[in-house]
């Protein structure tokens, strides 16, 4: 997700829904960012990178990209996205949490 930090330049956070049981050390992040650079670009290497406990979807199964960039942009949870239309709302109150103490987490 392209952001701006406190101060303003581009950051670009990864966020990663791991499979139960698995962590994400300082080694699997390096590998992360090694794969990142070498099979896409230096452009796509992540500023941060953050385990999440899943990834927001609707109904139909699709990716709630835009809602939680709104979330980040300052927009209340309410206004971002119809919580009648997610699959897993629970998993959004992560992002609400993240998206209101970042970048200072």
């Amino acid at each position: 997700m392209d952001l701006s930090n406190e101060k303003g330049e581009p950051a670009l956070l990864l966020l990663v829904a791991l499979r139960e049981g698995e962590e994400l050390t300082s080694d699997r992040v390096e590998e992360l960012r090694q794969r990142l650079r070498k099979e896409l670009s230096p452009r796509h290497v992540p500023d941060q990178v953050i385990p999440a406990p899943g990834v927001p979807r609707t109904l139909n199964g699709k990716k709630m990209e835009v809602p939680v960039k709104k979330l980040f942009l300052g927009v209340p949870l309410e206004k971002a996205v119809n919580l009648g239309s997610v699959q897993n709302p629970e998993v959004l109150e992560f992002y609400r949490e993240l998206a209101r103490t970042w970048p200072k987490s």
